[in-house]
């Protein structure tokens, strides 16, 4: 660890690190990493508001498990919500979501009869169907 710092620290009269005159680019340290506000990729997510709040979500948490149906409660990041599932409080990465399809089945109500010359619409039991009046 210690010939990693002082090979990665600038020299005073060059102004550059030992390894970078010896390689000829600079080596990949934990303090030269790009921080999110430094780096565009991570612009372009702040600015995507991809999942709102009380949003319906799947998770997929694992390869081998099923996906799990959640409520988006808040965005704690740029890749990180806050989600609930069942109950529990989970933090999923955006990779990790997608938006549920939600499919909603009416109930088999059946279709109304209209007699010949007539004006209002009737049930097969012969009861007017006020929403059907023509």
């Amino acid at each position: 660890m210690f010939l990693f710092a002082y090979r990665n620290t600038p020299s005073t009269a060059t102004g550059k690190t030992p390894n970078e005159r010896l390689l000829s680019f600079v080596p990949r340290t934990l303090l030269n990493q790009p921080l999110p506000a430094n780096n565009p990729k991570m612009w372009a997510l702040e600015d995507q508001d991809i999942f709102r709040e009380l949003d319906i979500v799947n998770i997929r948490e694992g390869s081998k498990q099923p996906t799990v149906t959640a409520r988006v409660i808040r965005r704690l990041s740029a890749t990180r919500y806050l989600v609930s599932a069942h109950g529990v409080l989970k933090k999923p990465h955006l990779n990790q979501m997608a938006h549920a399809v939600i499919v909603l089945v009416l109930s088999q109500v059946p279709p109304p009869l209209v007699e010949k010359n007539a004006h209002v619409a009737v049930h097969r039991d012969g009861s007017p169907c006020p929403a059907f009046i023509l």
